[in-house]
């Protein structure tokens, strides 16, 4: 599950998916984010009439403490698509204990 927009900022939401699943942080840089946008960024309405940088900082400013409550972090600025879906099966496979 890959959730959009600004569901994580909803406690009920976090608290859902929580009892359900493992979260995993997938963290990226503004400039890696944007740069990985594109031509889309445009597009994007929470982005939209503005300074994306700008913008998409200011969402991470505040969103970012619910992120960092995920079970898992990957930083994947340098990561490559394959590497990052790498790196989350191996979380997601581990034995962990209960």
């Amino acid at each position: 599950l890959a959730p959009g927009g600004g569901w994580v900022e909803d406690a009920a939401n976090r608290a859902l998916l929580e009892a359900r699943a493992d979260g995993i942080y997938l963290r990226v840089s503004v400039a890696v984010a944007l740069a990985r946008m594109g031509a889309s960024v445009e597009a994007r309405p929470l982005l939209a009439g503005g300074d994306p940088a700008q913008k998409l900082g200011e969402l991470l400013r505040r969103r970012e403490a619910f992120y960092l409550q995920a079970r898992y972090t990957v930083s994947n600025d340098s990561m490559s698509p394959s590497e990052a879906a790498s790196s989350i099966v191996a979380l997601a496979t581990a034995e962990r204990p209960d």
